[in-house]
């Protein structure tokens, strides 16, 4: 029987032989470019982000609810720099959902910014600082810049682009991992099996579709099975 491929949170890439789910705004606009130049047009969304073509084949679903596949039809799961846009209820929950789909064996690959990279670094350059010398960005900005926590903006902003961003900016980043977070999560919902993976280093054997080698820097990517 014929396993599906999931590639959750997809963006622009979205392979044939997968299916590729994405929630963003822009993924929904893309299927409306009429709109999309309105927004432009009122400055609310960039005109470069208006003219990004999407592929056609995106199916939108905000897998904050329940995946709508059966039980144990998935041969894997791929998602790359998504799970950390959920909050950390809500990642939980999507974890139990993949487990639930997942057949027995399946995969699951998860690629998240590395929160232990980015504080090694702060660290780093801290303790290298002399107030005297420092030209350019703090290392406690820069580090809270990266971690891209905090909504940026200004209540001199455009009211249409403020209510863009309460409602529909997906950016933001709700919950930070390292290696070993995320193994614990893991293995809390019942995978086994789980290392971690540089670029192209998989079980999965069409990986090289779906990695980006600059979605690896200062990322943490693991991979895990479904054992029963």
């Amino acid at each position: 029987m014929y396993k599906l491929k999931l590639n959750i949170g997809c963006g622009l890439t979205a392979p044939a032989g997968w299916v590729n789910i994405d929630n963003s705004l822009n993924a929904w606009l893309a299927k409306w470019p009429g709109l999309r130049k309105i927004l432009a047009v009122l400055h609310i969304i960039s005109f470069d982000e208006a003219n990004i073509r999407w592929p056609k084949d995106i199916y939108i679903y905000d897998v904050r609810r329940d995946l709508p596949f059966p039980n144990n039809s998935v041969e894997i799961i791929y998602c790359s720099h998504f799970l950390e846009h959920l909050s950390k209820q809500d990642a939980q929950f999507f974890l139990k959902e993949c487990h639930r789909v997942l057949d027995t064996n399946g995969i699951i690959r998860i690629i998240v910014p590395d929160l232990f990279s980015y504080a090694e670094q702060y660290v780093k350059k801290a303790k290298q600082i002399k107030q005297e010398i420092l030209i350019g960005e703090l290392p406690a900005e820069k580090f809270l810049n990266d971690l891209i926590i905090f909504e940026k903006g200004s209540l001199n902003e455009n009211i249409l682009i403020r209510f863009y961003k309460k409602i529909c900016n997906k950016d933001i980043h709700k919950w930070m991992y390292d290696e070993y977070s995320l193994i614990i999560l893991l293995k809390k919902f019942g995978f086994s099996n789980i290392q971690r993976k540089e670029c192209y280093e998989s079980l999965i054997e069409d990986i090289e579709k779906l990695d980006n080698p600059e979605r690896f820097n200062d990322a943490v990517c693991v991979e895990a099975e479904k054992i029963s």
